[in-house]
């Protein structure tokens, strides 16, 4: 009967401490890319003002993950992955050069962002990340030794609630990530500046993320259980 008694108050006391912090637990968000047609388009584009203008391409697919803790008012990405399609890069002397098929992830590690309540059900975030920029084809002429490239970029977008209930909140983001840096002209190798801007619009889904000391008070409810059946 104690052990019983003492199972019992664990479950009780889990209970209370997730009434008691849950206001100050950060939420896990998960978002796609939304492709309703309502949606606008995510593009992804490379300004190389005269030097070729704008090339973009549409995004096929996205997904990130962040950290949202609305009471230190802090936003961080905490995975990221993205595919878009070929660009085409401004060549004086020949054809352009196309990329081939692009995918994005963000390397890990960076600082929390700011997370700002506009107090009207949206939220206003900015971080600073560091993006991999992965091409398919071969653009050593342009000064890139791998298929690869590292994008340090600026965001700000904005999440809108649109249903909250039982701790998980429903909504959809937008969002742009930007910033400049430069490539070597094919022609002459000197370095042709680009802006680089990337447009995403999304849906998440985000859930409390589950409290330290919760979790060590389950688990010692799960010993107690066992304990108990053996």
């Amino acid at each position: 009967m104690k052990r019983t008694r003492s199972i019992f108050a664990v479950a009780a006391s889990v209970g209370m401490l997730a009434a008691s912090t849950a206001s100050a637990t950060p939420y896990i968000l998960s978002a796609v890319q939304d492709q309703s047609q309502s949606a606008p388009d995510s593009t992804f584009a490379l300004d190389f003002f005269g030097n070729g203008g704008v090339r973009d391409s549409e995004i096929s697919n996205t997904t990130f993950g962040m950290e949202i803790d609305f009471d230190n008012e802090t936003a961080k990405f905490t995975n990221y992955s993205q595919q878009i399609g070929s660009i085409a890069l401004p060549n004086d002397s020949g054809p352009d050069v196309e990329t081939g098929p692009i995918t994005v992830s963000i390397i890990p590690g960076a600082e929390p962002g700011r997370l700002v309540d506009n107090l009207d059900g949206t939220f206003t975030f900015e971080t600073t990340d560091t993006y991999e920029i992965t091409f398919t084809n071969d653009l050593s002429a342009y000064g890139f030794p791998g298929q690869s490239v590292l994008l340090p970029s600026s965001s700000i977008g904005t999440l809108t609630v649109d249903a909250l209930r039982d701790g998980e909140i429903d909504g959809t983001a937008s969002m742009r990530w930007e910033d400049s840096s430069a490539m070597l002209n094919p022609s002459n190798g000197e370095l042709m500046p680009f802006h680089y801007a990337c447009d995403i619009n999304s849906v998440f889904n985000a859930v409390l993320a589950p409290e330290p000391a919760s979790a060590m008070l389950l688990a010692l409810g799960a010993v107690a259980v066992l304990r108990r059946r053996s």
